[in-house]
């Protein structure tokens, strides 16, 4: 099946009946899957009222309610998912990207728990008189998640303790090996948020979008083993690759797809061009993450 559209809806795919709203105290915190509630209800790290569910215990102060929460997925990782590990690095679970956190959680554990995780994803692009090539990373064989699919120059996710300068900094140089000066360059553009239903739960993601013109002489290197090669490719080819085959990682898809719009690689004849301006066309915008 052949088309850009479908890399959005793909991306969009979510059954909001299948999953109740959870709250650490009086904030939103994420979406649990029925029956990952009904068990941790059952085991009493949370509990229900009619229409809501609650972080049981949870109080104002972060350090407890992250070892309540901490509590709770270990019991969805050993009940649900034991084939997964845990990452080691920490998310806030907090309702908007300028909300405080009311907890923290391993980023595995996200999905299990839908609650809105922040990332960012750097469009890497050189231009050449009136054409424009983007740098592809093909990811490592290695990888548990989407291996040999197609990348950006590089992105993360965004963890706890970080203002979003010094992740962009830290995945600019682990990815890519990237100086600061050039990385600081990159221009936020706008986020781009779905919500697709996975067999772990919910990814409830919020894409911080940049751009970053590439000096000609620079060629990115990977340094910490998640991406096999660096490709320089002309945009509309990229382009043709997205529109015809699945080799992308799939929210890389999305974001490459609103970069050829912003920078009019698509031609206004194209027959799903009203409606690609119409889902892209949002902007920078994280206040409501729930």
């Amino acid at each position: 099946m052949a088309g850009l559209l479908r890399h959005w809806h793909f991306c969009q795919s979510h059954h909001a009946s299948s999953f109740a709203p959870w709250h650490v105290g009086n904030g939103a915190a994420g979406f649990l899957r029925h029956d990952l509630a009904q068990s941790l209800v059952a085991e009493k790290l949370f509990h229900a009222t009619e229409k809501k569910l609650f972080l049981a215990h949870a109080t104002g102060d972060l350090s407890d309610n992250t070892k309540l929460l901490k509590n709770a997925a270990h019991h969805v990782q050993q009940k649900f998912f034991p084939q997964q590990q845990f990452y080691r690095e920490l998310y806030d679970i907090k309702p908007a990207w300028d909300a405080p956190a009311r907890a923290l959680l391993d980023r595995t554990a996200m999905p299990w728990f839908g609650a809105p995780a922040w990332g960012l994803h750097v469009n890497g692009f050189v231009r050449r008189d009136r054409d424009i090539f983007l740098w592809i990373g093909e990811r490592s064989p290695h990888l548990v998640v989407d291996p040999l699919k197609l990348d950006h120059l590089f992105a993360g996710g965004q963890p706890t303790g970080l203002t979003l300068q010094e992740n962009l900094r830290k995945e600019g140089q682990e990815e890519a090996n990237l100086p600061p000066l050039l990385v600081d360059q990159a221009k936020l553009i706008k986020t781009i948020h779905y919500k697709r239903d996975v067999p772990s739960g919910l990814r409830n993601d919020h894409l911080f979008v940049y751009d970053l013109e590439m000096p000609e002489h620079v060629t990115p290197e990977n340094t910490d083993g998640e991406v096999s090669r660096f490709t320089l490719m002309p945009a509309q080819d990229v382009l043709s690759i997205i529109r015809t085959t699945d080799r992308f990682k799939f929210n890389c898809a999305l974001v490459i797809i609103d970069f050829c719009l912003r920078h009019g690689l698509l031609r206004h004849d194209d027959d799903e061009y009203d409606e690609l301006v119409k889902v892209f066309g949002e902007k920078l915008d994280c206040k409501n993450a729930l």
